[in-house]
């Protein structure tokens, strides 16, 4: 009885162990390839500051002449508007006036000098009385020299009711007409004149990218016609002044003779920093437990092991890897509830990394 027992305890097989399933997961291989941090955002293209002029009135005035048209080229030099200004033409007409009267006093004190002059030839008159006469000749050509120099001073003033232009381009807008009454301010503009072979990029980005931006700083203009991009670099950031805004500007200018058509819609491209030969993750694939960063890798022996990293340039997307990582590793991407040899399987193949 007790050998039956025995070989009956022989032959009693044992409880299944039980394995746990592996989980699935998405990796990509770690190959070393370029890596950009950059700012995107749409832009219009608009003309550069240098060749964008909109002309108001210096001062409350009339205007007399409006050769050009919209539309219309403009030279260097030709006449855009002249204004007729009451303080200005009050002015010149009073110094005018000034110095006919000036100039009247010079004569007739030069000719009473002249006639005592010719009295005291006769001896009909002292000596004394000569001199008299000659410093009021001398006072009345000081006199006149001054109302040379008010007239003169007010005449250049005047130029400014006439003006021509400063560079060669076209008129884009025209506000008014001869005889109509300017305000003298830039809210009542006249016209505009543009330079379209000088044009840069107006690009609107959220504050926190403008702190980043800085003039020389490298770009790339797009536009929706052309699949190519032109070079360009800033030239202008202007954050915003209002605390509450939530973007500031940025101008960018295209290198070289490259020009774009005004008002064009574009997408800009501004680079902060990149890499030519990085070993880059995807920032979901890193996990942070203080000032500790890992990732899960997919081994040979089928199971996921975590690596301790360190990371360099950091953009919206991804991380350079500057230590923990190799070439050809298998970074899983979604592990999310990973756990250190931990049986997995790979979905759909791996994907590379930093190509």
């Amino acid at each position: 009885m007790a050998a039956i027992v025995a070989i009956a305890a022989g032959c009693r097989r044992s409880a299944p162990v039980e394995v746990a399933a592996p989980v699935t997961v998405r990796v990509q291989v770690v190959r070393p390839g370029p890596l950009r941090d950059v700012a995107s955002a749409p832009g219009t293209v608009v003309p550069a500051a240098a060749g964008d002029w909109t002309i108001s009135g210096p001062e409350p005035a009339v205007i007399v002449e409006l050769p050009k048209k919209e539309g219309d080229s403009v030279a260097p030099g030709d006449l855009l508007v002249r204004f007729d200004i009451p303080s200005i033409t009050q002015v010149v007409a009073a110094r005018e006036l000034d110095r006919a009267q000036a100039a009247t006093r010079v004569d007739q004190a030069k000719a009473a000098a002249a006639n005592q002059q010719a009295l005291f030839a006769r001896g009909l008159i002292a000596r004394n009385a000569l001199a008299a006469d000659q410093d009021s000749v001398s006072a009345a050509e000081a006199a006149l020299g001054q109302a040379d120099s008010q007239l003169a001073l007010a005449k250049a003033e005047a130029g400014r009711a006439t003006i021509t232009a400063r560079f060669a381009g076209t008129v884009q807008h025209v506000w008014h007409a001869v005889g109509d009454t300017v305000a003298g301010d830039p809210t009542d503009p006249v016209l505009r004149v543009v330079d379209p072979s000088h044009v840069e990029v107006d690009v609107q980005l959220p504050v926190l990218q403008v702190g980043r931006v800085q003039p020389g700083q490298l770009a790339a203009v797009r536009t929706l016609s052309d699949p190519g991009e032109h070079a360009a670099h800033v030239t202008h950031v202007q954050p915003p002044t209002d605390p509450t805004a939530a973007t500031g500007e940025v101008r960018v200018a295209l290198l070289g003779n490259a020009t774009l058509p005004l008002d064009a819609p574009v997408s800009v491209e501004i680079l902060f920093d990149q890499r030519t030969e990085a070993l880059t993750v995807p920032l979901g694939a890193i996990h942070r437990e203080g000032s500790q960063q890992t990732v899960f890798i997919v081994g040979d022996d089928g199971r996921a092991h975590e690596r301790a990293v360190r990371t360099g340039l950091v953009t919206r997307d991804a991380a350079e890897i500057v230590n923990g990582l190799a070439a050809g590793d298998r970074v899983i991407v979604d592990a999310t509830e990973m756990t250190d040899g931990e049986p997995v399987s790979i979905s759909g193949g791996a994907d590379a990394v930093g190509q």
